[in-house]
């Protein structure tokens, strides 16, 4: 009997080490959906983004709204959010992953028609600014800071 036992407590804790390897962080899922993209020369400005919209994905609505970038509810372009029916993200979407996140980002960036020609932090943030994508006057300094730091 404490054989069957032992061997039931090894087989789970091999399970959860091996669920624990398969779980990604979100920069290493931002690299695995950037890459794919057009955007993959753009992947150190992205994180960097994530990074200052989500606190480092420790914010609540990363964490429960899987909303890496502060994305609110599209009304117009196409999107990946999932319904929110108990209204948890507010005017923030939600979505079913953090790669779900990821792909909504690129979605905003191909309607927003973002040059794939940009070399510095600076014109990467100043076009998003110059499309309402933020409106705090430190957003650039912030995200810079984060980007030099990558």
């Amino acid at each position: 009997m404490l054989n069957y036992v032992l061997v039931g407590l090894i087989f789970l804790l091999a399970t959860f080490l091996t669920l624990a390897r398969q779980k990604k962080t979100y920069k290493e899922i931002i690299k695995l959906v950037i890459d794919k993209t057009a955007y993959r020369t753009y992947l150190k400005f992205i994180t960097a983004q994530a990074q200052l919209e989500s606190n480092y994905g420790q914010s609540r609505l990363a964490k429960e709204c899987n909303n890496l970038f502060g994305m609110k509810i599209p009304y117009i372009r196409q999107s990946f959010r999932i319904q929110d029916p108990n209204g948890v993200c507010g005017v923030y979407s939600k979505f079913a992953s953090l790669e779900d996140s990821v792909r909504d980002y690129v979605l905003y960036l191909d309607y927003v028609k973002m040059p794939k020609t940009f070399y510095t932090i600076d014109q990467f943030g100043t076009f998003l600014k110059n499309k309402g994508y933020f409106t705090d006057p430190d957003y650039l300094s912030k995200l810079k800071k984060i980007y030099l730091k990558l």
